[in-house]
């Protein structure tokens, strides 16, 4: 099965953030003599461009703002404005940090729900955008 299937299929049965973040096809997982998993043989996923394509580039300010708070939180670089923020191993302690790094750079206060709503760079920062323009800062 392709994985933009079977993560379709996960995420339409799975709450997000159950959805694996990366995915790794084997033929047969490796076992130990016991017939248990042997995680230490297991292969590292790719990642980064081998793993999701090209990196697209931010179109405007507010993009490459949360970029760089997704960057800094995350500790990852090469973050593109289509990906995905639990794609690339965000979780809620990230979320947290990033919702108030949003709220100390552009006086918004986001919901959580904001992230699972909108879990790209470019659509949570339309969210952010949306609440800027309809006078939701919070400063």
């Amino acid at each position: 099965m392709p994985e933009a299937d079977l993560r379709a299929y996960l995420e339409q049965h799975l709450p997000h953030y159950m959805v694996p973040a990366l995915f790794v096809e084997l033929d047969e997982l490796p076992l130990t003599p016991n017939k248990k998993v042997d995680i230490k043989a297991l292969p590292e996923p790719l990642t980064g461009e081998a793993a999701a394509g090209p990196v697209v580039a931010p179109r405007d300010e507010l993009e490459r703002s949360v970029i760089a708070v997704w960057s800094e939180v995350l500790g990852r670089e090469g973050i593109g404005a289509k990906d995905h923020f639990f794609r690339l191993g965000g979780n809620s302690f990230h979320l947290v940090r990033v919702v108030a790094r949003l709220r100390d750079i552009h006086g918004v206060a986001l919901s959580s729900r904001a992230f699972f709503e909108r879990p790209t760079v470019e659509a949570l920062a339309t969210q952010v955008r949306e609440a800027l323009h309809a006078g939701e800062a919070s400063r």
